[in-house]
C-alpha cells in the first residue's frame, strides 16, 4: 500500500474539511485566480485596511492629493526642491520586506483617481530604458478620454442639464525597490533624480535598505516616511479574523506565537495559516483548529528562517563571536552553531569579510 502522505489534497473533499474552502478568488481586473495564496486572496483592497503605520498612510495621501496644487501652479510653485521642510516633490516609503509598503503606495494612488505605472527590480531601470519607459509619462499632466462637450457624444447630445465632463484621470508613478538599482541599472539613479526635478507627475520610491548610499541622496528631495512592521498582537487579530474566514480556529495566543516566529511579516504569517489547513492530522482530516500546544509542537515546520530576519552587523558578530556558550554541549548543539555561522556569512558575503577582518580582534581582546 502507497504510504500516507498528510499533505495529499484527495482527503481534503470532505465538506465537513475546513480546507475544502476554495482558494479561488476574483481579482481587481475580474480574473479568477485558482489556488491562490491567503496573502493575495485576502490583501487589502482599501488604506484603512492596511495594518499599522497610519501616520504614514496618511502622510503619503495628504502629499498626494496637495501634489498637482504644489507643483504644477505657475503661481504658487516653490522655488526649491530640497527644503528641509518640504514641499517635496516625491516620496520615499522605507521600511523591511512584508509590511505592506508598495500596497499603500498603490492603494493611496489608486483612491485619488490615478493611473498606476509601477516600475520594480525586474524591469530594466538604466538612463535609457528609464527615458524611453517614462520620458512621455513625467512630461504630461493628465489622461482624459472622455468627451470633452456634450455634442463630442450621442449619449449626451439630449442631456438637459449643463455638462459636467469627469474630471481627468491623473497619473502616479511607483518606482518599487530603488535599493536594488545597482550595475546593471547604469545611471539609473541619476537619471531618476532628474526625473524628479523636472516632473509633472508624482512619483512615489518604495527602498528596504534606507542608509543605502544611494537611497541617501535621493532622500533629500522626498518626503520620508519610514514604515515599521505591526506590533504581534495586530498581526495576530487579523490572523485570527482571516482563519474564521476560512474555517479555521485560531487562538490569540496561537496567533501571537506565528506572528513573533515570522518576525512580525504578515505575509508569511497568512503563508504558515494555509500550509496548517492544508495539512492534514492522522485520520486524514484538515488541522481546523490551530491551539497553542499543537504550534509549539508542529513549530519548526512553519518557522521563517531566523537568518532571514538578521543584518550585516548581527551576522558579523554571530561569526565574530564563534562557539562561545557551548563548553561541554553536544555534537548537535555544536553542529548547529556551526551551520548558523555559515549561514551568517551569506547575509551579504560581499561585505562579510571586511566586518569580520575589521572586528575580529577587538572582540578577541574583549573575551
Amino acid at each position: 500500500t502507497a504510504a500516507y502522505n498528510p499533505y495529499d489534497a484527495k482527503s481534503s473533499s470532505s465538506p465537513s474539511s475546513p480546507s475544502a474552502t476554495t482558494n479561488d478568488y476574483t481579482d481587481a481586473k475580474g480574473k479568477t485566480v485558482r489556488n491562490a495564496l491567503w496573502a493575495d486572496k485576502h490583501a487589502p483592497v482599501s488604506s484603512r485596511d492596511i495594518l499599522g503605520n497610519g501616520d504614514s498612510v496618511g502622510k503619503l495621501a495628504r502629499w498626494l492629493s496637495t501634489w498637482e496644487a504644489t507643483w504644477n501652479s505657475a503661481q504658487n510653485k516653490p522655488k526649491s526642491l530640497s527644503a528641509p521642510k518640504g514641499p517635496w516633490k516625491a516620496a520615499l516609503l522605507s521600511g523591511p520586506p512584508g509590511i505592506g509598503k508598495t500596497t499603500t503606495a498603490t492603494l493611496i494612488a489608486k483612491e485619488s483617481n490615478r493611473d498606476v505605472l509601477e516600475l520594480n527590480a525586474s524591469d530594466a531601470r538604466s538612463k535609457r530604458a528609464l527615458t524611453e519607459a517614462l520620458g512621455d509619462v513625467t512630461g504630461s499632466q493628465v489622461l482624459r478620454f472622455e468627451p470633452a462637450h456634450p455634442s463630442d457624444s450621442k449619449s449626451n447630445s439630449n442631456h438637459k442639464y449643463k455638462y459636467k465632463p469627469p474630471p481627468p484621470k491623473r497619473r502616479c508613478i511607483i518606482m518599487d525597490e530603488v535599493d536594488g538599482m545597482g550595475a546593471g541599472d547604469r545611471s539609473g539613479m541619476a537619471e531618476l533624480l532628474q526625473m524628479i526635478k523636472h516632473s509633472k507627475v508624482p512619483i512615489i520610491c518604495i527602498c528596504n535598505d534606507r542608509s543605502s548610499q544611494k537611497v541617501r541622496s535621493l532622500a533629500q528631495y522626498c518626503l520620508d516616511l519610514k514604515f515599521r512592521r505591526p506590533t504581534k498582537t495586530i498581526i495576530a487579530k487579523r490572523a485570527v479574523e482571516i482563519g474564521r474566514m476560512e474555517g479555521m480556529r485560531v487562538e490569540p495566543n496561537a496567533a501571537e506565537a506565528v506572528a513573533e516566529s515570522c518576525g512580525n511579516d504578515i505575509r508569511q504569517v497568512l503563508n504558515c495559516l494555509q500550509m496548517w489547513s492544508c495539512k492534514k492530522n492522522d485520520v486524514g482530516v484538515g488541522a481546523s483548529t490551530m491551539t497553542y500546544k499543537d504550534l509549539k509542537d508542529r513549530q519548526m515546520e512553519i518557522n521563517k528562517d531566523e537568518v532571514l530576519r538578521v543584518n550585516i552587523f548581527d551576522a558579523c558578530k554571530i561569526i565574530v563571536e564563534g562557539s562561545r556558550g557551548l563548553a561541554g554541549a553536544d555534537n548537535k548543539a555544536v553542529t548547529g552553531s556551526l551551520i548558523k555561522r555559515t549561514d551568517a556569512f551569506f547575509v551579504d558575503y560581499m561585505l562579510m569579510g571586511l566586518n569580520v577582518h575589521q572586528n575580529y580582534l577587538k572582540v578577541s581582546q574583549g573575551q
